[in-house]
């Protein structure tokens, strides 16, 4: 890896940088945040021009090579609050877990946010995890709180069971 030189890095190439590794805020910096680049050459045809829109960093306009910087003035970025796509569960305290951890009585969150308003009755199902609402790992209410079913013995009659019980 080389470091990305500093000179015209604005907040929109952070914002990229951030959503790249998984986060939806960003700020810019410089070295004076976190020290010079430990690489002697820095990587001077990207060196800022973004939308910030782009998805991945190689996505922005390059810049001419040549253009002046030293390892003392590397891009460097702030980083916070995760991204979290609308196909999980964002946490209170802001982590994003995958639906199938919901209501499954554990504290994946850290905070029980995926715990709270659990409530189901006996003999309810729903399906956790999956690309629609048809698909999924199979969940049951028990004793007030919802489980994932073991697949042990799971058969095609089982499903059956569950997709009518569901209205499919």
């Amino acid at each position: 890896f080389n470091a990305i030189c500093g000179n015209v890095w604005s907040s929109n190439d952070a914002k990229v940088v951030c959503r790249q590794l998984g986060f939806n805020s960003s700020i810019a910096t410089t070295a004076s945040q976190f020290g010079a680049a430990t690489t002697p050459d820095l990587w001077k045809n990207i060196v800022g021009g973004c939308t910030g829109t782009e998805s991945y960093l190689y996505n922005c306009p390059r810049y001419p090579v040549g253009v002046t910087c030293t390892n003392t003035n590397p891009a460097a970025v702030i980083c916070s609050t995760p991204y979290c796509p609308s196909t999980k569960f964002k946490c209170s305290n802001g982590l994003c877990i995958d639906t199938t951890y919901l209501c499954d009585g554990y504290n994946n969150c850290r905070d029980n946010s995926d715990e709270r308003n659990c409530t189901c009755t006996r003999g309810m199902v729903r399906l956790m995890g999956g690309a629609t609402l048809a698909e999924g790992t199979v969940a049951a209410c028990f004793n007030n709180q919802w489980g994932r079913v073991c697949n042990n013995y799971w058969t095609d009659a089982d499903a059956k069971v569950v997709c009518g019980q569901l209205g499919y």
